[in-house]
């Protein structure tokens, strides 16, 4: 009779052993598969602030060139003024 309660706790400590092997690899599983949705997300995040920069920088580009227009416009039209005023 002691054996046979000693076999079914053994067979009892086996099933517990394999069920924590099997949450163990699951929880292995999803931590690799969130560790990947993370580095996926940072590189994502990167590449969106790289494009956000390249943005900010054309857009002061182009704000300066139009700044020399109008600066050399104003220039033109206050010569043309001046050449106008005296003839």
């Amino acid at each position: 009779m002691v054996s046979i309660f000693r076999r079914k706790e053994i067979e009892e400590q086996c099933n517990e052993e394999d069920e924590s092997l099997l949450i163990l690899e699951e929880l292995e599983k999803e931590e690799f598969s969130l560790m990947e949705e993370k580095r996926e997300l940072l590189a994502l995040k990167e590449k969106l602030r790289l494009k956000a920069q390249e943005t900010i920088e054309m857009m002061k580009h182009r704000i300066q060139t139009l700044r020399d227009e109008i600066s050399e416009l104003q220039r033109q039209c206050e010569e043309l003024e001046r050449y106008v005023s005296i003839n």
